[in-house]
């Protein structure tokens, strides 16, 4: 059995990446790549293509003169690779018939997604069999603690990361996981004495050339102190002395309009105060940043259409629910019981032939909220009325040196109250994953 010389032709594909000459060599048997003894490397959007050396061209018949069924008398190998990484090839030398394999390499804050063409299914090494042409591509994304900004993967830090546009003096941080929106935060604002003020300072905000800011909710305050928005804070954003005040929320209080939510990012204290000008105090202001109204926010992109999105298994005959903000699937209303019963229930549940649930957090609940969770009630699965939750999260109260927790949260996701209860009253319960 002959063992054929591989001829290295390489070059770059036209495509989204653009496109440049290909170099080919003839006859020559493939040069090392860079750096490597053996093995040449496809970076993003190049192609890397071996064929029979000529050289024994004729020892073997061409493929014009083969029979149907004969074995080819060459084949080749073109590999590419998408952004965040490159291919490896095992080397420059095959034997038809043979398996060969090659390997997706993912650079640093990436991670390799899937292959395209003849190693589709396959792991990051793909295994072939040279009986034919072989034509591969590998594809990579943001590996787990990085988050896409434009076209680079930066580091996630307590689910905060920089989403600065390139060139600002000023910084935008976002909250991205695992709950709360996608938000841009501004760095702090002038201060207000009214929450009108405040709401101007957003809505005419041109913030490192993004307009349409708005002031935050209580929710999304609260969100952002409970997942530690504190321990992000630097120069140029929000620093630590800033965030250790209160800052106003678009939120009312439900019994008297004429009070606004205030929340102090550093020690999740939530008051309330009179929403109009009152004596010299003022309070605090940062602005968020989203998608357009009618818009929701998927995988880093602002698309068109709702947040929530069945995710039932076929034949079921009650309703899965995917907050694609968050990414939390949610289950149909559960029987009513104490807050020790509600976490038992969802860890026990085995909701349409699926397990793993759990009880939502405060946070999770309020996220849920805010992207619109009555607005996707349905029959099948969570029905108008059925909004008062148990959260997992429960309360504390001080009594002289002890602080006990009898109490647990209890979220209205309709309207979006926190209060607490007793652990033993009966409240409404749902289940996440």
């Amino acid at each position: 059995m002959k063992v054929l010389m591989a001829t290295a032709i390489f070059g770059i594909s036209c495509g989204i990446y653009g496109c440049s000459n290909e170099a080919k060599v003839a006859g020559l048997p493939m040069p090392a790549a860079e750096g490597s003894a053996e093995s040449p490397v496809a970076s993003p959007g190049a192609e890397v293509q071996t064929t029979a050396d000529a050289s024994v061209a004729n020892e073997m018949p061409s493929d014009d003169d083969l029979k149907p069924g004969e074995p080819l008398a060459s084949v080749s190998l073109t590999a590419s690779a998408g952004p965040g990484g490159s291919v490896s090839l095992p080397s420059d030398r095959y034997e038809i018939g043979k398996t060969t394999s090659l390997t997706a390499n993912s650079n640093s804050g990436y991670a390799f997604v899937k292959w395209s063409g003849d190693c589709a299914g396959q792991g990051s090494t793909c295994s072939l069999t040279m009986n034919a042409n072989k034509v591969v591509t590998a594809f990579f994304s943001c590996a787990g603690g990085y988050y896409a900004v434009g076209e680079t993967c930066r580091p996630v830090v307590k689910g905060w990361v920089d989403t600065t546009t390139a060139g600002s003096t000023n910084s935008t941080m976002s909250r991205v996981s695992p709950i709360n929106k996608t938000l841009k935060w501004s760095n702090r604002r002038p201060d207000a004495k009214k929450q009108e003020d405040a709401k101007n300072h957003c809505s005419t905000l041109t913030y490192n050339g993004f307009s349409g800011w708005r002031l935050p909710t209580k929710g999304e305050l609260d969100s952002a102190s409970s997942y530690e928005i504190y321990a992000t804070a630097k120069d140029g954003w929000i620093t630590a002395s800033d965030m250790n005040g209160l800052f106003w929320s678009s939120s009312l209080l439900d019994n008297n309009p004429f009070y606004a939510f205030l929340v102090n990012l550093a020690r999740n204290d939530i008051v309330y105060r009179y929403r109009y000008e009152y004596g010299n105090d003022a309070y605090r202001v940062v602005c968020v940043h989203e998608c357009n109204p009618g818009y929701s926010l998927f995988n880093g992109i602002c698309q068109l259409g709702s947040t929530w999105v069945d995710v039932s298994i076929p034949g079921s005959t009650t309703l899965t629910m995917k907050d694609m903000r968050t990414n939390l699937k949610w289950s149909g209303r559960q029987p009513r019981a104490t807050w020790q019963g509600a976490i038992e229930q969802c860890l026990r549940l085995n909701y349409n032939g699926v397990t793993g649930w759990r009880l939502p957090t405060k946070g999770e609940l309020q996220a849920a909220y805010e992207n619109g969770i009555s607005g996707a009630a349905k029959a099948g699965w969570i029905t108008e009325g059925d909004f008062i939750f148990w959260s997992a999260d429960p309360h504390g109260i001080q009594r002289g040196h002890l602080i006990t927790y009898e109490n647990a949260w209890v979220v209205n996701s309709e309207l979006g109250n926190t209060v607490w209860d007793s652990k033993y009253s009966s409240s409404a319960v749902v289940c996440v994953q």
